[in-house]
């Protein structure tokens, strides 16, 4: 088990625009990421990967002009994300994921939105290590349940960079 805390900041936008990619608030994740073997083969790994997490959102107090809103709020928002990979050889690994949204209703001006997030999605992917420090993946996967009508599909395609100090430790006689 280990312990996550992340902070961004989507980015500033400008209210006069109607359509921002950022949103203009910074986000506070707190997560307790779990890796579990399932079993003892390192040839062909099997991992469950549980992630439980909650997000807390700041105030957008310049809301985009197609809110009329001085202030748009978000209540937090409770994630529970899960992988569960298996390593075909050292290198090439597939991983079928499903995660569980809860919470996230928005206000504007002190009035709720009515429109709690409870959700779940799933998907496929697949993934090969190049070199030691460089791996690529693809996934695709969209929304399976909906308690608001929510749809959607999404593909990913990622390139993973990791750095890691290799070098042996020496123990002292």
């Amino acid at each position: 088990m280990f312990g996550e805390v992340r902070l961004w900041y989507s980015g500033t936008y400008s209210s006069d625009v109607l359509f921002n990619l950022g949103t203009n608030r910074v986000t506070l994740q707190l997560g307790l990421p779990m890796a579990i073997p399932l079993n003892q083969n390192r040839a062909r790994a099997i991992w469950l990967e549980v992630v439980p997490s909650i997000q807390f959102f700041g105030t957008n107090n310049d809301p985009s002009r197609s809110s009329t809103a001085d202030k748009v709020e978000q209540k937090p928002l409770f994630i529970v994300e899960n992988h569960l990979s298996y390593n075909f050889t050292p290198t090439l690994w597939a991983v079928a994921n499903l995660r569980f949204q809860y919470g996230g209703e928005t206000s504007a001006d002190d009035v709720e939105d009515d429109n709690t997030i409870t959700i779940l999605g799933g998907g496929l992917g697949i993934g090969y290590q190049v070199l030691p420090p460089l791996g690529i993946a693809a996934d695709y996967g969209g929304v399976l349940l909906s308690a608001n009508g929510a749809k959607g599909t999404m593909f990913r395609l990622s390139v993973i960079f990791t750095y890691a100090n290799l070098k042996k430790l020496k123990t002292k006689d």
